[in-house]
């Protein structure tokens, strides 16, 4: 239903692509484009549910890729929908806490990548990678966060299986499940009404929370950048948010769900190379359950467009013949 869900189309990964790869395009550009020298980045942040391998992590391999220092601090973070507002608050608190200058949050979301191909739910997912450059400025404005996490709701979305908790009856053999759609546990199940009451009313209210703490308004910001996980409960969060559409561009229709890359591409795909002072509210929600809001102010000249990839890191491809 695409006046339900807003998504009209979604671009996927193709042959042989891992989770950096997409990642790694986009701070390649973004260095490029800034002439940043490699040494000068002291923290790089990658964020994604989906890594390119179980160790190492892959924000190390990123280190190498994009020839950064050794004495780059790189971790990666395990969150989704969320997982840019999360990393954003922790690659500050590290620029804060060190004698680093800047650091990359890279992200990245897989698309139907993660889903069976007979589960129709992965057609509001998209694929797509993003590079955010974070710096310290003598002048620069004080982020605000809110964030929050259940934990007891963990199971409304999840892969059960491929990871150490060990489940005896897993297969890779796709079956029908309760829901009505064909998977294995290898595959990612979504709890669509566990994840849509949550987006109703959890999501909210955090919102009116911040909005109350930090004493703002729907005035104070120029633009409402938000997860993209579905039309309906976009339209409904602005509206709690005393905002009017128009302050809310929109990326899910022709990208779908990009998860914990949908701030940042949705930023990309409205205001590239507009220069231009901007104060955006932020959100992301979803698996985890984990969620974070937060207020951030930006000049948008050095926002780039979204550029598209079918490359690979073809010397990530290990296996046992390659070792020998």
């Amino acid at each position: 239903n695409i006046g339900f869900t807003g998504v009209k189309q979604a671009y996927q990964l193709v042959k042989n692509q891992a989770p950096s790869d997409l990642a790694y395009v986009a701070a390649k550009k973004l260095m490029q484009e800034m002439k940043l020298a490699p040494e000068s980045v002291g923290v790089l942040v990658f964020v994604s549910p989906y890594l390119d391998y179980v160790i190492p992590t892959t924000a190390c391999v990123l280190q190498d890729r994009l020839g950064l220092s050794t004495d780059c601090l790189a971790i990666d973070l395990n969150l989704g929908c969320s997982g840019f507002v999360y990393g954003l608050a922790i690659i500050s608190s590290l620029l804060q806490s060190s004698n680093a200058q800047c650091g990359l949050l890279m992200t990245t979301e897989i698309g139907q990548s993660a889903f069976s191909p007979l589960d129709k739910s992965r057609l509001l997912f998209g694929a797509g990678g993003t590079a955010t450059l974070v710096k310290k400025c003598s002048n620069s404005q004080k982020f605000h966060f809110g964030m929050k996490t259940d934990g007891s709701r963990f199971k409304s979305m999840i892969i059960p299986a491929g990871g150490y908790r060990i489940n005896p009856n897993a297969s890779y053999d796709r079956s029908l499940w309760q829901d009505g759609s064909v998977r294995s546990e290898y595959d990612t199940f979504m709890n669509g009404t566990d994840i849509f009451n949550f987006s109703m009313i959890d999501v909210p209210q955090l919102a009116c929370e911040f909005f109350e703490h930090y004493q703002y308004s729907a005035d104070d910001f120029d633009a409402f950048i938000l997860h993209q996980p579905n039309l309906f409960i976009l339209k409904r969060l602005i509206k709690k948010l005393g905002a009017t559409t128009d302050k809310m561009p929109l990326s899910l229709d022709r990208y779908g769900n990009t998860g914990a890359s949908s701030i940042p591409l949705t930023i990309c795909d409205k205001y590239h190379n507009v220069d231009r002072d901007m104060k955006f509210f932020i959100y992301g929600f979803g698996v985890g359950l984990s969620w974070a809001c937060a207020s951030i102010e930006m000049n948008t000249l050095h926002v780039y467009p979204v550029e598209f990839t079918d490359d690979y890191f073809r010397d990530g491809i290990v296996s046992r013949e390659s070792q020998c």
